[in-house]
């Protein structure tokens, strides 16, 4: 038969290195075997600590588990309160400021408070002013020491706590508030009438040289 006349070509055994067409090349299997192995070492003695970290390890001390200091209690310095926040990162102290409620003018409680301190991560001195909800922003924040001319500052924010106005001290007006008597605040109800608050000064440079 013709069928059985035909030679049959030998069938070319392929390579297990060599990658099929059109493929991408199989890893053999010891070369795989030989990857795995490398890859579970290394693991393995990646995991183990070394000698600088035995020894560092060896060497470490407890952790202390003493407890935080606490705030020391606030001290009145005349008209002002020195206050200061607890000790943090190993420090002997921590933040101070002063601070003086004001009453309202008709003497029915506080109607708004004064903070004096280093603020923001350069510490610069300033004074924060915090005065009720309910107030016309536009125009300010009036401050004046005894006969000086008065400043104006802007209220920045309002929150739950009341309306917020930040006081930058220069040398200038740092010098009128420590040689003054008192110091008046003026801002605006929502009808616009005018509501003046006193700041007694009385032991303001004291209680800030405490605080510094």
């Amino acid at each position: 038969m013709v069928a059985a006349m035909i030679t049959q070509a030998p069938r070319r055994r392929r390579s297990p290195d060599r990658a099929p067409r059109g493929g991408a090349r199989p890893w053999p299997a010891r070369r795989l075997a030989a990857l795995c192995l490398a890859l579970l070492l290394t693991a393995i003695l990646g995991a183990l600590p070394g000698p600088a970290a035995a020894q560092t390890e060896t060497q470490s001390e407890p952790q202390s588990t003493a407890p935080a200091a606490a705030a020391p209690e606030p001290r009145q310095i005349q008209d002002w309160t020195l206050r200061c926040d607890a000790p943090a990162n190993g420090s002997l102290s921590g933040p101070c400021y002063i601070m003086q409620d004001i009453a309202a003018p008709e003497g029915q409680g506080r109607i708004a408070q004064m903070i004096v301190g280093h603020f923001g991560k350069e510490r610069l001195l300033g004074a924060l002013v915090f005065v009720p909800l309910g107030i016309r922003l536009p125009p300010g924040l009036l401050i004046g020491v005894d006969q000086n001319k008065p400043r104006r500052f802007p209220f920045q924010l309002c929150s739950a706590n009341g309306c917020q106005a930040q006081i930058a001290l220069d040398d200038t007006f740092l010098a009128e508030l420590k040689a003054g008597a008192k110091a008046e605040a003026i801002f605006e109800d929502a009808n616009g009438r005018k509501i003046a608050i006193e700041v007694s000064l009385r032991g303001f440079t004291a209680a800030l040289k405490e605080a510094s």
